[in-house]
């Protein structure tokens, strides 16, 4: 997900005697930022490739491997009705999507173990809006709330900004943070927790400049300064983007019938792959076909597979002028 100002500064910053391995799947979601770094260097066709066809995250009749196949390739993907297939689908409106989470997360994590949620995850492609993942994370973070028989503490880290958390809660961290110490497993101390650290609360503070106690899925433990808990979110459910790079076992994938760049191909298959052992996608065939049908790497325009053929070029050419000396006049 690298984006092309990040890489130009990288490059700048190694020797020019370095060599670079880059790793990555040029068919998941591009950068954020300007560019399509990963792919226009494959699509170049001036760089080294190794492609990976192994794969050991599902077995090799895995019905999940087979659709991101098929998804990859603009083919239908295929749901099969059977107890034994890894790969199902929850027909769903609207109206019902929340009940049918759910019954999902009770199915998965009956008794709401922490143990547990490290091994399952519910993505979403929208971050905002009816069907999202801060409308996912409100409804769960509220029903948890009165079957653990916690309340959610407001905290109050900058004027009229206020976040609710409540014990046991699953949250996130949003953006580096390079000072704030951490501690390991085994008693040793860090400095920094980063973007995309996930984790759980262990303690509210309702009256002090301390805002919450939180522990990590890698064995890490923390507090959170209250003027710091504005680098927290609920992590109940997570956006495909914020998922990218990571695996769980169980996956529920929530596509709501709507339209807009973000649904397509690129991010149907790169949340598909999310999945180890079993995902579910809570949505309708009709939402899925429209994904596969619209390849995103089609719509970005970026310039740096141009640019290096023509530089390839341009050097060519003037390395053949150097070497066939003018005839004498």
């Amino acid at each position: 997900m690298i984006d092309a100002n990040i890489f130009s500064s990288f490059l700048a910053a190694v020797s020019d005697k370095a060599i670079i391995v880059l790793v990555g799947d040029s068919h998941q979601l591009p950068s954020v930022g300007a560019g399509r770094v990963l792919a226009d260097l494959i699509a170049s066709e001036l760089v080294t490739v190794c492609t990976l066809v192994e794969n050991f995250r599902q077995l090799q009749n895995s019905q999940i491997v087979k659709n991101a196949s098929h998804i990859l390739h603009g083919r239908p993907v295929e749901i099969l009705e059977n107890e034994k297939t890894d790969c199902h689908l929850i027909a769903c409106g609207k109206d019902h999507i929340m009940d049918r989470i759910s019954e999902w997360v009770r199915s998965i994590n009956p008794e709401l173990h922490m143990d547990v949620w490290r091994d399952m995850a519910i993505l979403c492609p929208k971050r905002n809006g009816q069907i999202s993942t801060d409308s996912i994370n409100a409804f769960l973070q509220k029903q948890y709330s009165v079957m653990r028989n916690t309340s959610r503490v407001p905290l109050t880290y900058k004027e009229n900004m206020t976040k609710y958390f409540a014990m046991s809660d699953r949250v996130i961290q949003i953006k580096n943070n390079y000072k704030l110490p951490c501690y390991d497993a085994d008693g040793s101390t860090n400095d920094g927790v980063f973007n995309g650290d996930i984790g759980f609360i262990r303690k509210v503070y309702r009256s002090s400049d301390l805002g919450v106690d939180v522990n990590f899925d890698d064995g890490r433990n923390t507090t959170y300064p209250l003027k710091n808990v504005g680098e927290l979110e609920l992590a109940y459910a997570l956006t495909v983007h914020k998922a990218q790079g990571a695996e769980w076992k169980h996956v529920l994938l929530v596509l709501p019938d709507e339209y807009g760049p973000i649904f397509n191909r690129n991010l149907l298959y790169t949340a598909v792959t999310r999945a180890k052992e079993d995902l579910w996608i809570l949505g309708d065939m009709r939402t899925i076909d429209r994904m596969i049908s619209r390849p995103y790497s089609d719509e970005r325009k970026t310039a740096l597979r141009i640019f290096l053929t023509e530089r390839t070029e341009k050097k060519e050419q003037s390395d053949e002028e150097k070497t066939c000396p003018e005839e004498p006049k």
